[in-house]
């Protein structure tokens, strides 16, 4: 006798489990955000981040995202944080990224203290060429 058994797993936009950080809350913090639409024949969005370093010492390298969420914990999307990105402690930086997904067409329309935006950093060079895993 065969049994056959069949399981569906579908994950509907809007209903998204909240986001987990499996590094470190800790080294970046957002203090500020803006998103701009971007006209044009590859329209989007741009969202800018000004974030706050609390690394121990200065960093050259970094590897880490930024999530969005409702007040709910309801994940709207996320996307990588400049590798590239630099800071002293304590420093606050911008850093603007492209988007052209479509996730983010909530954002502008919500409440700004109804949306979170956090980070979660899994490494880390600092300026003298230490590397640090969170």
């Amino acid at each position: 006798m065969r049994i056959l058994i069949v399981a569906t797993i579908s994950v509907m936009p809007g209903f998204a489990i909240a986001a987990s950080c499996d590094g470190s809350s800790d080294v970046l913090t957002v203090e500020n955000w803006n998103i701009a639409k971007v006209e044009g024949p590859l329209s989007g969005i741009d969202i800018t981040l000004s974030v706050k370093s609390h690394a121990k010492q200065a960093f050259r390298m970094i590897d880490g995202n930024y999530t969005f969420e409702d007040v709910l914990g309801r994940r709207i999307s996320g996307f990588q944080i400049n590798p590239d990105l630099t800071a002293k402690p304590g420093e606050i930086v911008s850093t603007t990224t492209g988007y052209m997904g479509t996730e983010m067409d909530r954002v502008p329309k919500m409440d700004r203290s109804d949306v979170v935006v956090t980070t979660c950093t899994n490494a880390i060079v600092y300026s003298d060429g230490t590397k640090e895993q969170f």
